[in-house]
């Protein structure tokens, strides 16, 4: 018998194996044959990629015909899938609209062969052989595709196998649209220009990883009050009237370090690991995480390279609302050096489930929900290293003997932590052209922000004064904490290039936003009562409340840079 045209056939969701159907070969070979008059047409997928596709899930155009009933098969209804199908009985049509998802074709672009339906009714002694599979529909495209061929029509099973044994069927799934097939074939060579082409692609991912490189930018810190100066040294004179060199106002004052704990940038990683939970990729589940290292401002003062060999610490004395300063070296009393420190690392794990929102030929959206954790912790640390001369002229009369004509150091330490604890829900797109794309994500998490300040003040070697450094004394060192409400919202948009099916690489930007934070230089209170001074002896008026306070000012942070990345799917 000659060889039988098909029109094409895809098998759905599956490769194509062994089948027998409701009637003998020869009869479905003979049904193959009326269906058309000319050569054999070869089989491939439609590409969800280009304008002029029209893509459906496969409709029988005929109905399927009872053994019993010798007559020729019914002509086919209305073709195009472009249009609604017409009325049709769901007896003998198991029709699905097309996904009308970009512009309607000239022509037909997809047809399906009769479903196969075993009729209980009969027995092999009516010569029917019963089918061992229901409900198999064969989908078709109007567009060639080497790889299948129809065998022995003698058979009482209908065979289809690649037309080339010697290269065995990879399974390759075709992605059309916002539904799957498969077929085992052997991928054409590639078509040009704005042709209809074909999308092969691995079996659908069941995983993906991406691992991203960060170079971000943060909201930099300040101090209320600028931490080192310097001035022209003063005569003794002058220090018994309390005249301090370096003091804010003084006409001859110049700002060493003026509060800016601007920190740069920091170069840091993100990871991501999804999982899917069907077969269609509808819906799936993702953990990931960043991180950004510790980075930090660090800055060094000397008074050996200071002109005139003044180092001073401004604040103001609030016994009577003056400024003035602590001296840290000055000619004829003490040489020294004062480091500034400030180390901020920022970091974050979330978990969400995603599922499909919307899709077409070259576009998706994505929804997701789940719980977020971000951990920005901050410290800002001041060392005073001194070494004091012996008492001189210009040592000022309440000056503790037991601090003259040594090396010590005093140590102020703010440190905050912020922890962030909700949820979050947001939104994912990606648009794609062939190998590129355009991938965008924003996110909403709303929930409680865990506050952390821990203040310390301290001599080292540890002497007999009172407890405390400068800015941090008896009246505010200790730890603290309190919950606040806070929202973190973040988006990011990257640009991709498939370089493979399974290896994707891209670069991109992101910004994200916390709105209530402690800092570690907000924390500063440069308003301080004499008499907590560990290196004042004479005692003043009290200040009510003490200062130095717990002041838990509060501010926003963003974070935002750069984003460099490659995804891995298997």
């Amino acid at each position: 018998m000659n060889r039988g045209l098909w029109i094409g056939v895809l098998m759905l969701l599956g490769g194509i194996g062994g089948w027998q159907p409701a009637v003998s070969g020869e009869e479905m070979a003979e049904r193959a044959i009326a269906y058309s008059e000319n050569p054999p047409v070869k089989v491939r997928a439609v590409s969800g990629s280009f304008a002029n596709a029209t893509l459906g899930r496969p409709v029988a155009l005929l109905q399927p015909i009872h053994p019993s009933n010798r007559q020729s098969p019914r002509p086919f209804p209305a073709a195009n899938m472009a249009v609604p199908l017409p009325a049709i009985s769901q007896h003998h049509y198991r029709g699905v609209e097309p996904i009308a998802s970009v512009a309607p074709p000239s022509g037909v672009i997809a047809a399906s062969l009769p479903e196969m339906v075993s009729y209980p009714d009969l027995s092999e002694q009516d010569g029917f052989v019963p089918a061992q599979q229901e409900g198999v529909e064969l989908f078709a495209s109007d567009r060639p595709l080497t790889g299948l061929q129809r065998i022995s029509s003698a058979s009482p099973m209908l065979t289809l196998e690649p037309a080339h044994p010697e290269s065995p069927p990879t399974g390759k799934w075709s992605k059309l649209g916002n539904w799957q097939a498969t077929q085992p074939v052997t991928p054409p060579e590639p078509i040009a220009g704005a042709e209809l082409g074909v999308v092969y692609e691995e079996p659908f991912p069941r995983y993906y990883f991406t691992a991203e490189y960060l170079l971000w930018w943060t909201k930099g810190d300040r101090a209320p009050i600028p931490l080192a100066t310097t001035g022209n040294p003063v005569s003794p004179q002058d220090l018994a009237n309390g005249i301090i060199p370096g003091t804010l106002g003084r006409t001859d004052t110049r700002i060493l370090q003026n509060g800016d704990l601007h920190r740069g940038a920091f170069s840091g990683v993100r990871a991501t690991l999804g999982w899917f939970l069907d077969d269609c990729g509808e819906k799936f589940v993702e953990i990931g995480g960043f991180w950004l290292p510790q980075r930090g401002l660090s800055d060094d003062y000397s008074s050996l390279n200071i002109l005139g060999g003044v180092l001073t610490r401004p604040f103001i004395l609030a016994n009577n609302g003056q400024s003035t300063g602590e001296i840290i070296a000055h000619p004829g009393l003490s040489v020294g050096n004062l480091h500034i420190s400030s180390p901020s690392q920022l970091w974050g794990l979330e978990a969400n489930y995603l599922c499909k929102w919307c899709c077409g030929c070259d576009y998706r959206f994505d929804l997701f929900a789940g719980p977020r954790y971000l951990n920005l912790s901050e410290e800002l640390t001041i060392v005073e290293d001194i070494q004091t001369l012996p008492r001189s002229e210009l040592t000022p009369p309440d000056f503790p003997d037991n601090l003259l004509n040594r090396r010590f150091s005093v140590t102020d330490q703010f440190a905050t932590r912020n922890q962030f604890y909700g949820g979050q829900v947001g939104v994912q797109g990606t648009w794609q052209r062939g190998r590129w794309s355009v991938d965008g994500r924003a996110k909403l998490g709303i929930g409680v922000n865990h506050q952390t300040l821990k203040i310390d003040g301290y001599f080292s070697p540890p002497l007999d004064v009172k407890p405390g450094g400068l800015f941090a004394l008896a009246s505010n060192i200790g730890t603290y904490d309190r919950d606040r409400f806070a929202f973190v919202p973040e988006f990011g948009i990257s640009i991709g290039y498939n370089f493979t099916e399974a290896i994707r690489g891209s670069i991109g930007y992101n910004f994200l936003y916390i709105s209530n934070v402690i800092r570690p230089g907000d924390q500063i209170d440069p308003v301080l009562d004499a008499n907590l001074l560990p290196t004042v002896t004479t005692t003043l008026p009290r200040v009510n409340p003490p200062r130095p306070a717990v002041l838990f000012r509060e501010t926003d942070y963003w974070a935002q840079g750069l984003t460099v990345g490659l995804e891995v799917r298997w």
